[in-house]
Order: C-alpha cells, then sequence, then structure tokens
C-alpha cells in the first residue's frame, strides 16, 4: 500500500518534468538614457490578433518595456528541449529570415498616446538575420543593443549606425 501511494505521488510529478515546456529569449540592452519600448514582428509567444506590420501596431500592449541599463526580450518562444540554434532557426523561419525590431522613446511615446500613429514614435529599426543575433558556435547570442554598438555596423538599421541622434525629445508631435 505505501509503495502505491508512493507511486501516485511521484507520477505526476514525473509527467510534469517529461512534458515540460522552456522558454527561450533573445535580447535587447537598452544604453539609452531612458526607457526605451520595443515591438518586432510575431514570434511563436503572439496571439493570432498580433499586429503583423509596424504600421498596424495600435495598442501599447504589444510593446515590451526596457529600463535604462537593462535587458528586454524582443523574441521569444515556448518550446521543448532545443539548443539555441534551433531556436534562432525557429524564430527566423517563423518571419521569412528578417526579424524588424522597431525601438521607441518610452517618455515621448506616454506623452504623447493617442497623437499619430504609434509607427510614428520609432526611433531606430533593425531588420535582424539569424547572422546577426547568433555566433558561429550556434550557441551564444551576440550582443544587441540600443543605441546600436560598433558591432552592430553591419546590420540593416534605420537610422544607419552612427547617425542616431544624441538628443531626446526628437518628436514634433507635441
Amino acid at each position: 500500500m505505501k509503495h502505491l501511494i508512493n507511486a501516485i505521488l511521484v507520477l505526476p510529478v514525473i509527467l510534469l518534468a517529461v512534458s515540460c515546456d522552456y522558454f527561450y529569449q533573445m535580447d535587447i540592452e537598452n544604453n539609452y538614457e531612458r526607457g526605451i519600448y520595443v515591438w518586432s514582428s510575431p514570434t511563436a509567444l503572439d496571439k493570432g490578433d498580433a499586429p503583423t506590420e509596424l504600421d498596424e501596431l495600435s495598442d501599447a500592449w504589444y510593446l515590451h518595456y526596457v529600463e535604462p541599463g537593462q535587458m528586454g526580450s524582443f523574441a521569444s518562444m515556448l518550446g521543448g528541449n532545443m539548443t539555441m540554434e534551433e531556436f534562432v532557426d525557429e524564430v527566423f523561419e517563423e518571419v521569412g529570415g528578417t526579424l524588424l525590431v522597431a525601438i521607441f522613446d518610452a517618455v515621448e511615446m506616454d506623452a504623447n498616446w493617442g497623437v499619430g500613429k504609434m509607427s510614428d514614435y520609432v526611433i531606430q529599426k533593425y531588420w535582424l538575420t539569424k547572422e546577426d543575433v547568433l555566433e558561429e558556435d550556434g550557441e551564444t547570442f551576440k550582443r544587441i543593443s540600443f543605441p546600436p554598438h560598433e558591432g552592430m555596423k553591419d546590420i540593416r538599421m534605420e537610422p544607419a549606425y552612427g547617425t542616431y541622434p544624441s538628443k531626446v525629445g526628437l518628436f514634433s508631435h507635441q
């Protein structure tokens, strides 16, 4: 009887451990003097009503806030046990090989909520490929940050590397 009770108690734990999904994410480092919001092309965690284009963005629900000096996710996925390279392959397969990441100044966005389109407040865009985010070893992520650092100079971005205005308050919506 004691063995039966132990089996009943242990079996759910074993089944839970076997069926666990893992959470994977790619991060961006906020080196800007203020908080930022980050939006990216839809990935596996996005719901069916998530905007697929930047111009369709209409709700802050789809933005991820990142404090100055902190890391925040720009792509994430729940999945079974996989390598980093498999996770990155999965994400980039879903977006057709290029992941658009848009950065917003959180102070400007919050102060001007409802004025113009959300896409009007983008301060940086990155079009990332697998090679932009994953080192050759297939296990290490490259450092992605805003503002972009010198190691990102070959990534397709707008404004181009080295041309980002250093002043805050860039908007004329006020």
